[in-house]
């Protein structure tokens, strides 16, 4: 119903020509609820990208049949109902941009210098036990 007079924007006397008539095709635009449907008129929705109130907007295209059932008002104001064929449904979405995505590089391998003059410890016994195991092992003769 258009919200200034109190009259609908379609009637079954406007609806039912336009589709019999042969060349007539009839869609089924998805659209969001915060766009408003009087902004969509003469709105070419077939490019992939639009601009509605300064917002932009993509429509996806997708072929498949569709049975849909509208129920219009007649000149008497009762609802009738009819059934039509769509073949195509258009999705509008809000068209976001993406966000940039910083490069992440990884660092080079860091790698640790060896520690030198190190004295080997023996936790209980201390750094003399440790001299005294070595000394031991080069008196040993394997002949």
């Amino acid at each position: 119903m258009g919200k200034d007079n109190g009259e609908p924007l379609f009637s079954s006397e406007r609806f039912n020509p336009l589709v019999t008539d042969k060349g007539t095709e009839v869609c089924v635009v998805r659209v969001p609820k915060n766009v408003d449907l009087k902004s969509l008129y003469n709105c070419d929705i077939t490019n992939p990208t639009f601009y509605l109130d300064g917002v932009q907007y993509t429509a996806n295209l997708q072929k498949e049949e569709n049975h849909v059932i509208a129920a219009t008002p007649d000149e008497n104001g009762r609802f009738s109902l009819t059934n039509f064929k769509s073949k195509k449904t258009y999705t509008i979405s809000e068209n976001f941009a993406e966000p940039i995505v910083p490069k992440i590089e990884k660092p080079p391998r860091y790698i640790v210098p060896q520690m030198k003059d190190i004295q080997q410890r023996h936790p209980i016994y201390g750094t003399e036990y440790i001299k005294e195991l070595k000394r031991k092992n080069i008196d040993i003769d394997f002949s």
